[in-house]
Formats: C-alpha cells, structure tokens, sequence
C-alpha cells in the first residue's frame, strides 16, 4: 500500500467551530491514511510512575506506591500536541490462518557515513532505533542501561528470553510475585513484545470503542479510551489496583477515523489563562 495526500495542516489559528473534518486520504483497497498534528491521546501522570519505578530501584521490593496517584490525577500530556500518523487496514488485508493479529510498531532511520567535517557522505541500511508492542514493557520494566540493546533486539529476540532476567528483576524491585511475574513474561516476552488483537472480540461505542468487554486487557488491542497505565500497575501489583488517577484524555476523542482529537490551539489573551498543561 502506497498513499499521497495533503496532511492535515497545524496553523497558530484560533480554531473555528465547529472544527473541520480532518484531512484522510484513502487507498484502493479501502485503507486510510492520516497524517498531521493532533491532541496527545496519551493519558498519564509520568511524574508519580517515574517516581514510582524509581522509588523501585532504590528500595527494592519496597517501592513507595503512593507515589503514583500523589498528585492526584494530574495528566502529564494534556494541552499538549503531537504529530500523529494514523492508518485504517480492513482486517481482511491483515488476517493469515488465525484469528489473532500481532501489532509490532518499529522506528527506523538508516545508517549514515560521515567524514572528518560531519557532512554525510554515504547511507547504509535501516536499522530499528525505537519499537513498541505491548504498553509501559519498554518504557517502565527494561532498565535505562538496555534501552538502546532493547529497542535495537527483535521480538524474536524477546521469544529467546534475552531480556527476561532485567524485566523479572524489575518486577522484584516492585514487589511483584513470581506467579504474576510468569503470567507477565508469558504474555509480555515469551511469544515476543506484540500486540494482540483476537477479532472475534467485540469492539464498539463512541471514540472509537469504549465496551467493557474490548480492548486492552481482553485481547481486543490498545484503543484510545481504554485506561493501560491502571491495568499494567495493578497486573504489576498482584492482581490489587493500583492507579494513577488519571482516568481519561482532557478532551473527548473522535468517533470515526482517525479518532484523535483535533490539535490544542493558542488560548485568548488574559490574565492567568489556563493553557491546560498538567506537568
């Protein structure tokens, strides 16, 4: 599949209302493409889970769990923007012999050659420098020392166990138990870091699907709405919940594709504005 379409523009605007459509483009095979500034659809207090892995590594086994709600639902990523590249593929496109996808997003950029001056003077392969599966494995239980190893490495790499002794050892600095530090390896390493998505779960509601029964935790993917940070905690914390009281995005999501909201324009000028940064 191949697309070439205008994106969607970000301006210093005031933005109009009501907002128009966002710009998509679509392929021949019913695929479509999005790309453009949007709202960050993350939604997390960075802060208390920073403080609390940390918290992890200098007392091992005894992290202070308070600190990941201590500043009471404070959104790290609201009234922020991001650049988004968004696509829509009919599962028909995607589906081999089973029901199961497997989703594993990959950033690469090639190699380059310099000479003495810095300028480029040759390219060479590409090569992965940063990759995600399953939510918070890379960012919350690979240690800083093996990000650079872990984003380079391959799933298959994860199905080979190369990471399994720093990630059970990260769980052991949060108190994890070895019987949920096995379910999490097995889910999370052993068949590789990839999300899945089982089609035969149902998905559907506004924003994108919001039904108790999808999404993360139920083998239907990673959607917008769906709370990851709250259900990766409380898996870490035993099964007990554990949560950083952010609850949802600052501002609701789209209900058709591609489902983020429209980007955070500059405020009116005034006294004291509240621009709805959270940091």
């Amino acid at each position: 599949m191949s697309f070439s379409a205008q994106t969607t523009v970000s301006d210093q605007e005031p933005r109009p209302d009501p907002a128009p459509a966002a710009v998509v483009t679509s392929g021949p095979d019913g695929a479509l493409f999005f790309g453009g500034n949007a709202d960050d659809p993350f939604f997390l207090d960075d802060t208390g889970a920073n403080r609390l892995v940390a918290s992890s590594i200098a007392n091992p086994g005894n992290p202070n769990k308070s600190l990941l709600g201590f500043r009471q639902g404070r959104d790290t990523y609201a009234g922020f923007n991001t650049m988004i590249t968004a696509v829509r593929v009919p599962a028909s496109l995607l589906r081999g012999d089973s029901q199961v996808i497997g989703v594993n997003f990959v950033c690469q950029r090639r190699f380059v050659q310099l000479n003495r001056g810095g300028a480029v003077v040759g390219e060479g392969p590409y090569v992965t420098v940063d990759r995600q599966g399953t939510p918070l494995v890379n960012n919350g239980l690979i240690p800083p020392p093996r990000k650079n190893e872990y984003n380079g490495a391959s799933t298959q790499d994860d199905a080979r166990g190369r990471f399994d002794q720093s990630i059970t050892q990260s769980l052991r600095n949060l108190a994890t138990d070895d019987a949920h530090i096995d379910a999490i390896l097995n889910v999370h390493q052993r068949n590789g870091d990839i999300l899945r998505l089982d089609l035969r779960v149902p998905n559907f509601g506004p924003q994108g699907g919001n039904n108790p029964g999808g999404g993360f935790g139920n083998m239907g993917g990673r959607r917008l709405v769906d709370d990851v940070v709250d259900a990766v905690f409380t898996m870490i914390n035993n099964g007990v919940p554990l949560r950083d009281l952010v609850n949802g995005n600052e501002v609701p999501f789209r209900s058709e594709f591609p489902f983020v909201a429209d980007p955070t324009q500059p405020f009116p000028p005034g006294q004291n504005p509240d621009d709805h940064t959270r940091q």
